[in-house]
Parts: structure tokens; sequence; C-alpha cells
């Protein structure tokens, strides 16, 4: 069972880190599918296991150009570019970073390219948004899902 580190610890600090990367890597694949992770598990299992054994230190990842960053996550078993895009923009301040899923397909296929006009392959999508959006595509990205769910 993944625990909490003790209540005089805070959760963002390193120390409740290296707890919560020890744990996951302990859990190992098979305790990860049993808490729902589902295909995800073995990805998660491999990538905790890369950090425990390795030692990485993943505030490195956070001092790299978003360029670097996307370049280097989408190293780790499981991580593409929608994943590490969301990670870029989550977690590491990458303002420009844009995850394309299948709402942002749709509400940039409907709204900016004409329902589909204008040819851009889906893999070309990110591209086009952080170029049409600029510095703050991650923004922009972020009221384009939560409209798109919401009608």
């Amino acid at each position: 069972m993944i625990r909490r580190p003790p209540r005089s610890t805070p959760l963002y600090s390193s120390a409740a880190s290296d707890v919560y990367k020890r744990q996951i890597f302990e859990f190992g694949e098979n305790g990860l599918r049993g808490i729902g992770l589902g295909f995800r598990a073995k990805y998660v299992a491999k990538v905790a296991r890369m950090i425990v054994e390795d030692e990485m230190d993943l505030k490195y990842y956070r001092t790299l150009s978003y360029e670097e960053g996307l370049e280097n996550l989408i190293r780790f078993p499981g991580v593409g570019d929608k994943v590490a895009n969301c990670v870029l923009l989550f977690s590491m301040d990458k303002l420009q970073a844009f995850p394309v899923d299948v709402w942002i397909k749709r509400v940039l296929r409907e709204n900016y390219l004409n329902g589909g006009e204008k040819k851009i392959p889906d893999n070309g999508l990110r591209v086009w948004a952080q170029e049409h959006f600029g510095q703050f595509a991650g923004y922009a990205n972020q009221y384009l899902f939560h409209q798109k769910r919401l009608t």
C-alpha cells in the first residue's frame, strides 16, 4: 500500500517525493494494476525503476528549456508527445506546451482549421497551435479544452 509520509512532512517536499518514488517502485507493476492503473501500470513501474535505480533528479527537468524537456521526457517508456506536454505544462511551468488529445483535435479542426479544410496532420497540430497561440499556448489549450468539454 502506498502511504503518505508523516504529517510533519509537507507533501511537496523532497522528503515526501523520495518516499513516494520508493513506494511506487516497490509497489511494482502488479500493485499498480491492482489500484486501477491498467495498461499504464507497466510504464509507471518502468519509470519508477529508472528514477530510483538511476537516482534521477526530476527537478533537473524544470531547468531545461521546453524543447529540451520535451526531448528528454519522450525517452521515458510510455511517454509520448501528449503526456510530455502535459508534464511540461502542468508541473514544469512551460506555458508554451500544448497537449493535443481528441478534444483539442476537435476544437482546433472545427474552430480554427475550417472544419478540416486546412490540411494539417494530427502530428502537426501541436506545432501549429504553438505558433498560432504563442508563448502562452498552454493557457489557450486549457480554455479550449474546457469549452469543448462543456458543449
